[in-house]
């Protein structure tokens, strides 16, 4: 707390007042005079710099291993020693995305996005097959599937001479011709039509045909949509086109800092909600609102910990092997879940039954209302970048 530094008369009002006021009776100013010396002003600053440092400190490790104490400290009023669960939170959240910004590397998820290269798609050998005047394309272990024919562990090159063999040897009687072709990752777009893929009918564009042509400076968005294979031309589709190309011909990693810089925003938005949603489930216990906000904000900060944690691990074991990483984030949800329910089980005092079921729901809530958030960040972060 620091100290003030008291006059005799009221910098405001001029109301003369008593050596124990801190705030002046008649118009609320604080008793102090601000004019100081730079002496006074650099201790003033380390001292209010160490005031905090030590509240800071003080509360770290209860926040950390007494779930939901600094919480209940602070809704009976005993506050002062203690740093204020906003401050907290801003604190944590500022932490959060600085780790964040320094171990996520922007440039490696362009390069996997492959917006940055020519994104050559590899060639794979398929079978097509005339049937009626159609032609049906299909993958070789599809076709061999579709004939009966037990295909083994083979691929490649050894199961297209495998089934050629095969089809000669059992004289099964089939139209067909097995062709190198380009290998492309579709994507089920539904109603606004694309290339024919495997089966006929199917609504898909590539991956590797939108890399291609995204960046491409000579196209205008209808070519670009017909490149892809969207035929539906609407203004939206248009004006998203648009947008795509705006993001494939710039750098990919500021759009992906656009939606990083409106995460913040996203996840304070989120804050009220998930307090309204505490109120619901502690609807008979005489809470008030701002007391459930007050949980929330000890809830996010202790999610952007984790978070953090994760991500410093992911890190430094960027060659995990997959089994690895599913075990980091199982333990991350065990601890998520246990610190959670301790922390609801020290604020709102219900039976541990009655805690997990509502942390069960909670958590549902959560997870949905936060899907639904991130998708307006990318939706909103993708038409205004």
């Amino acid at each position: 707390m620091k100290e003030l530094r008291k006059g005799k008369n009221c910098l405001n009002c001029g109301l003369e007042l008593d050596k124990k006021y801190n705030h002046c009776p008649q118009c609320g100013q604080e008793n102090t005079n601000n004019k100081v010396s730079l002496r006074e002003l650099v201790m003033d600053t380390i001292l209010n710099y160490l005031s905090f440092d030590m509240l800071f400190g003080r509360s770290l490790l209860p926040f950390l291993f007494k779930p939901g104490y600094l919480v209940k400290e602070f809704l009976e009023g005993r506050r002062v020693g203690h740093i204020h669960p906003v401050r907290l939170y801003l604190i944590v959240n500022f932490l959060f995305f600085l780790i964040f910004v320094r171990v996520v590397d922007l440039q490696t998820i362009e390069k996997k996005l492959a917006l940055k290269d020519n994104n050559k798609p590899t060639k794979q050998k398929k079978a097509f097959v005339y049937e009626d005047g159609d032609t049906t394309q299909m993958k070789l272990k599809d076709f061999a599937k579709k004939l009966s024919i037990d295909r083994s562990s083979l691929s490649g090159d050894s199961l297209a001479i495998f089934l050629e063999k095969e089809i000669k040897k059992q004289k099964i009687p089939v139209n067909y011709q097995i062709k190198e072709v380009e290998e492309e990752d579709y994507i089920d777009i539904g109603g606004f039509g694309a290339k024919q893929t495997d089966k006929k009918g199917s609504n898909a564009f590539s991956w590797q045909r939108f890399v291609r042509h995204v960046g491409n400076k000579d196209l205008s968005p209808e070519q670009f949509l017909d490149s892809i294979g969207i035929k539906d031309k609407n203004p939206t589709t248009i004006k998203a086109a648009s947008q795509a190309m705006k993001i494939g011909r710039n750098d990919l990693s500021m759009f992906i800092l656009n939606i990083i810089n409106n995460i913040p925003l996203m996840m304070i938005l989120m804050l009220p909600l998930f307090a309204f949603y505490l109120k619901i489930f502690y609807a008979f216990s005489k809470r008030l609102y701002i007391e459930h906000l007050v949980f929330t904000f000890h809830f996010q900060s202790f999610n952007y910990v984790l978070l953090a944690i994760i991500l410093v691990i992911f890190h430094y074991q960027k060659d995990a092997s997959e089994n690895h990483i599913v075990n980091i984030l199982l333990w991350s949800m065990i601890i998520w879940t246990v610190y959670n329910a301790m922390a609801i089980k020290q604020v709102y005092a219900q039976s541990w039954l009655m805690t997990l079921f509502k942390l069960f729901w909670i958590g549902i809530f959560y997870v949905t209302t936060l899907s639904f958030f991130q998708l307006g960040v990318l939706i909103y972060s993708f038409f205004t970048y």
